[in-house]
């Protein structure tokens, strides 16, 4: 079975590794791939499933790390949006649609004036930066990230008690899936070459619509009329600096403002409390509708589901953990906000389920099913 789940033109792999122990700082553990499978290969499956593309299904057993692998996607075009059952582990928050937000001048949360480097005194700690990884950031996340900036391994349990979406946002609105929105940058970027050949950084420059690069110094040196592609200011200093809010896109009429109090895209006027999610799509892990038995299998094998269905195992809930401390910095992302684009290119949702529980509508039979539909040479030989 394919461990890459590719969507879109973003892919992501769900890595498996020890469960780190003690309270020393660890590196990233090595982790190996874990087998995904499409919804749709399942002949029958739990009704909270969605079945559409971007589903996916992955066997877990408890006391096992985790981390999230997108290293095979373009790390200066890709900026993804974690969820973790209905809660973003790099801020603690519930999801609610998708949108790219930025943390600069108030707590997202309290909607008071930050102290130095993003510190809530209502909340008793330092905000990060933004609410996404991209670059210059490796593409993987490792865990749920503390108040001290250190990222708590993520591990798997079948105790609820330990579960951190269900302590931070709450049980009730936690949801099965776990999720990856993918967003693209609205202008293709491309690293720079030193005259002795080597890489720059890949945020150096990127190349317009016109087919000509433009290279911007290692100080983000401010280009008028591209603000929206040029590299944001870094915190420290420079980020007073306030340039015009403007598209890339010369087709787009109307420009999102960047609020003074927060870099979350909004329109123009909303007020702090009313933010806005730039995207309709729902958070990842939403259940479908509970559907006919007849629907989801056939009326000819209705019966012989049903009683095969009320012989199920009891499904035990994968919880989340928060382990041990792993180094991971979150760097802040150099372009301005509104260089990406408004809405997510791609959406994976990832059932994690018990071995058990898989074994069991691994049962009822699996589709040949890679993530292609059938053609008309379906069922024909060739070769």
């Amino acid at each position: 079975m394919n461990p890459i789940m590719n969507l879109n033109g973003f892919s992501a792999r769900i890595m498996e590794a020890e469960r780190l122990q003690g309270e020393n700082e660890h590196g990233l553990p090595p982790g190996s791939p874990l087998p995904v499978y499409h919804t749709e290969a399942f002949k029958n499956h739990p009704d909270s499933w969605l079945v559409e593309d971007g589903c996916y299904v992955v066997p877990v057993k408890p006391d096992k790390g985790l981390w999230f692998d997108w290293t095979g996607n373009d790390s200066s075009n890709s900026a993804i949006i974690p969820t973790v059952k209905g809660c973003n582990p790099i801020t603690g928050l519930k999801t609610e649609g998708f949108a790219l937000e930025r943390y600069k001048n108030k707590c997202p949360t309290h909607g008071t004036e930050f102290k130095k480097d993003r510190y809530c005194e209502e909340c008793g700690y330092k905000w990060p930066a933004q609410n996404y990884i991209t670059n210059p950031n490796t593409l993987w996340w490792d865990g749920f990230r503390d108040h001290d900036g250190i990222v708590r391994q993520f591990f798997i349990t079948a105790d609820m008690l330990k579960d951190v979406a269900s302590n931070m946002i709450g049980k009730k609105n936690t949801v099965p899936a776990f999720g990856f929105a993918f967003y693209g940058s609205k202008v293709v970027r491309y690293p720079t070459y030193e005259p002795d050949g080597n890489a720059g950084g890949s945020f150096n420059g990127f190349l317009g619509s016109s087919g000509i690069q433009h290279i911007y110094n290692t100080n983000y040196t401010h280009a008028v009329g591209l603000d929206a592609c040029m590299p944001d200011m870094m915190d420290g200093g420079m980020d007073t600096m306030d340039f015009m809010d403007m598209s890339c896109d010369a087709s787009q009429s109307m420009t999102l403002g960047i609020s003074e109090d927060s870099n979350s895209v909004k329109p123009k006027g909303m007020s702090f409390s009313k933010r806005v999610s730039k995207s309709k799509s729902s958070a990842p892990g939403v259940s479908a509708k509970m559907r006919d038995m007849s629907e989801v299998v056939g009326p000819d094998v209705q019966g012989e589901f049903v009683s095969n269905y009320m012989e199920q195992p009891k499904e035990a809930e994968v919880a989340i953990g928060a382990g041990a401390k792993i180094t991971q910095e979150l760097i802040q992302d150099p372009y301005k906000l509104n260089s990406w684009k408004d809405d997510p290119d791609s959406i994976m949702r990832i059932y994690f389920i018990f071995e058990e529980e898989f074994r069991h509508w691994e049962s009822f039979g699996m589709r040949d099913f890679d993530g292609k539909k059938d053609g008309m040479l379906n069922n024909i030989p060739v070769g």
